[in-house]
């Protein structure tokens, strides 16, 4: 089971909170710390230590609250990347930092995965954020209620960041995997972005450093940079790769990032046959060292 759990039953309005500036060690089965609303309140994760599990480092997700604590995070993990579905408006806050730089979320699957399918936010911040087989740091969002990712460090053998932003008029469903039928046109209804900024380093062994799509009415916007200019981003298929479509701008700046068999930097516009009108593109990068190619864009 989880070390801590943290719950937000359908109908409460009260927020749950937990906060540990002690850099505590919290180590749990599956998961470290488990937080899910079903209703209005929020969940707001704040600690300062190493938080692990067997699994991920810490899950946040929404649903619809059916069936007891246990088996609502069994059944999350059940298949890594299926959406619960619920329509709550609470907001999903995670944070794994400290000043010394020693934090750090980590799991099998991801260090830190957020999954969104109510109305609220999604925030994910953290330190060091590692997974030996998926993300370093998973975030969906099923309804366009827009992602927003800081991190300083973070890998995982498919993709060292993962953020992926939809809407769907008939709400998510149980399909497994990265295949969910999202809708192919965005919708006005979800006028939201993705925003990463990662100031240290962010690898993928097998996939992309930071991978990137909105299938919304959205911007997606990554600041890979520091001060230093040593923030690196390095992928196996991409270093980055951001996508949008619909009406919405990309934005990329880095210090240093690099694929091995693919492009530095990706940037797509439009899915499937959908093409994207009014779109805009700003591509800054220091030092791109692509394998094939430098920045496609299309």
């Amino acid at each position: 089971s989880p070390a801590i759990a943290l719950y937000s039953f359908s109908g409460d309005y009260g927020d749950v909170i937990l906060i540990d500036e002690n850099n505590s060690n919290i180590l749990g089965g599956p998961v470290g710390i488990y937080g899910r609303t079903d209703g209005e309140g929020s969940i707001s994760i704040s600690v300062s230590g190493i938080v692990a599990g067997t699994e991920a480092g810490v899950l946040v997700t929404t649903g619809e609250g059916a069936g007891e604590l246990e088996e609502a995070w069994e059944e999350d993990f059940a298949e890594p990347f299926i959406l619960i579905g619920g329509e709550p408006t609470g907001d999903l806050y995670v944070s794994v930092q400290n000043a010394d730089g020693t934090a750090q979320a980590a799991g099998y699957f991801a260090g830190i995965s957020g999954y969104q399918s109510g109305s609220g936010s999604l925030t994910i911040k953290a330190v060091n954020a590692t997974a030996n087989s998926g993300n370093g740091v998973n975030a969906e969002n099923t309804t366009g209620g827009g992602i927003e990712i800081s991190v300083i460090n973070a890998s995982g053998q498919n993709n060292g960041i993962f953020a992926r932003n939809s809407y769907r008029e008939d709400g998510p469903d149980h399909g497994g995997g990265f295949d969910l039928n999202f809708l192919t046109t965005p919708s006005e209804a979800a006028p939201n972005s993705i925003t990463i900024s990662a100031s240290g380093d962010v690898t993928s062994s097998d996939g992309y450093g930071i991978y990137a799509r909105n299938q919304t009415y959205g911007d997606v916007t990554i600041d890979a940079t520091n001060e230093a200019g040593e923030a690196s981003v390095y992928g196996q298929d991409a270093g980055i790769y951001a996508q949008i479509t619909g009406p919405g701008s990309v934005g990329v700046s880095t210090n240093d990032v690099s694929a091995y068999n693919g492009a530095a930097i990706r940037v797509r516009n439009g899915y499937r046959n959908y093409v994207s009108i009014g779109s805009a593109f700003t591509i800054s990068s220091a030092n791109s060292e692509p394998q094939f190619n430098g920045i496609p864009i299309s």
